[in-house]
């Protein structure tokens, strides 16, 4: 019994783990802020190109 409920609380933590660090990647793009080691222009807005 206690070996199910335990099972279920590591499963339950996992997937909230998941989805915690997915959040935080979303946020981090939204802010132009990639996740370190990623590709480093990922998440910033683009410059605009000068027409001259």
């Amino acid at each position: 019994m206690w070996q199910h409920i335990a099972v279920m609380l590591v499963a339950v933590g996992w997937s909230l783990a998941r989805i915690g660090h997915a959040l935080a990647d979303i946020l981090r793009a939204l802010n132009g802020n990639p996740r370190p080691g990623r590709n480093p222009k990922a998440g910033k807005p683009h410059q605009p190109r000068r027409r001259g």
